[in-house]
């Protein structure tokens, strides 16, 4: 275990809402090597901590000897920094990791966390390295409907991942420079690429030659009570870049008929993400959809419900009412 004074190998997990960043995470985590300790800082545009529990319902990540704190609220990026630096010198001085793992929100921008990251207070604690971009492999097949994210992740990463690429023909070249992470190679071959310093090339995309630069708006704030637990249930809303975000954390006694759940999730348009962890019918269940995919998974027990979903627009207070309304109807 490192003391705090050693510089921690630290890897960024970039891509756009529903790449499969922690899904990815959570594979990384079944490949750990033994002996090691990781710490891992999850940034969620909600309140509630979705990935955090996600992962931790994992089944593949209940091997790995890791710890996870959650900045909620909002962008690493663009939110005050004083909750983010106060987070991560809490995990640093508990945890003393040997590694550590940051998978910021899908609407976060790169290069402002790399700025961040590589800032002189923490040149003596982190030592930046490989930058993992992870982008649905579906989405290259027509560059025109990319998402900011993944564009972003393409710019800045120093590795590739291609979620979802059983499930897409005659992808489109990258370029050559920008080597992608396979994780069917060997653990040595995995960590040596992983372990790499980060580095920042001059590069050229094809097909993708103009990449979008994300317009932050306006500046979020985060709660100086971001550790405490609400009392549940709890119900949020928020909206900021231009989206829209819903979530309820329910006690866990409360349980939710799973046919009936999925024909409302499935009742639904237009939304951009929903994730939960809820107590179902006979088992606990996460859930994970985006547009074009649904993935409903059996899960360790949690110690409540939660459900978050992700709007690209303003919703009415009767569309919110309607939402509440139609999740309750699925309870048992």
């Amino acid at each position: 275990m490192r003391s705090f004074s050693t510089q921690i190998p630290t890897h960024l997990l970039v891509g756009s809402l529903g790449s499969g960043k922690t899904t990815l995470l959570g594979q990384l985590l079944a490949r750990q090597p033994k002996g090691e300790k990781w710490a891992v800082l999850i940034n969620e545009f909600g309140q509630i901590g979705l990935d955090a529990a996600l992962l931790a319902a994992d089944p593949d990540a209940q091997i790995a000897d890791f710890a996870i704190k959650e900045v909620a609220g909002g962008c690493m990026c663009c939110s005050t920094r004083l909750p983010l630096e106060i987070a991560l010198i809490r995990l640093l001085k508990e945890v003393k990791p040997d590694r550590l793992w940051i998978e910021p929100s899908g609407l976060a921008d790169p290069e402002a966390l790399i700025e961040q990251f590589t800032a002189s207070q923490w040149q003596s604690r982190l030592a930046l390295r490989a930058i993992v971009g992870v982008v649905d492999a579906r989405q290259l097949l027509d560059p025109s409907i990319l998402p900011p994210g993944a564009k972003r992740a393409l710019q800045y990463a120093d590795l590739i991942y291609l979620s979802h690429a059983d499930q897409s023909l005659n992808l489109p070249d990258l370029n050559d420079e920008q080597p992608r992470l396979q994780l069917a190679q060997t653990d040595e071959a995995l960590w040596r690429q992983l372990n790499q310093p980060h580095v920042l090339p001059t590069r050229q995309y094809r097909p993708l030659l103009a990449v979008a630069q994300l317009n932050l708006g306006q500046t979020l704030e985060l709660s100086a009570q971001a550790d405490s637990p609400p009392d549940l249930p709890f119900f949020y809303i928020e909206h900021a870049l231009e989206h829209t975000v819903i979530g309820w954390q329910l006690p866990a006694d409360w349980q939710f008929d799973d046919i009936r759940l999925l024909d409302w999730l499935m009742s639904l348009q237009e939304w951009q993400r929903i994730k939960g962890v809820l107590h179902g019918t006979l088992q606990w269940l996460t859930l994970n959809l985006i547009p074009g995919q649904v993935q409903f998974k059996s899960a360790q027990d949690a110690l409540d419900n939660r459900l978050e979903m992700i709007w690209p627009d303003t919703l009415t207070a009767d569309q919110i009412a309607a939402l509440e309304a139609g999740l309750m109807a699925c309870r048992c």
